[in-house]
């Protein structure tokens, strides 16, 4: 068995997002996790250029999408480095 490392709290809060989430955020996932008030308005930033990770659309689904690794990495560069 190999031995387990603890991680790094940006690995942690990575792994967390995926394990909810998994590897892609839906529309209805973004939308809770950004605190956008529905859907719509996700669409509107998501148009505009003012959405602080990368969003796309896929073939035959409808709604936005963001890899999860993306928001992860979004939200650990935000957090300031402990002294």
């Amino acid at each position: 068995m190999a031995d387990q490392m603890p991680s790094s709290p940006p690995v942690a809060a990575e792994l967390a997002l995926v394990g909810r989430y998994g590897e892609l955020m839906d529309s209805a996932a973004l939308v809770e996790f950004f605190k956008f008030p529905n859907e719509r308005a996700l669409g509107r930033a998501a148009v505009k250029d003012g959405f602080p990770v990368p969003v796309f659309r896929l073939a035959r689904r409808n709604g936005w999408f963001a890899r999860t690794r993306d928001v992860a990495a979004w939200l650990i560069q935000l957090t300031p480095p402990s002294p």
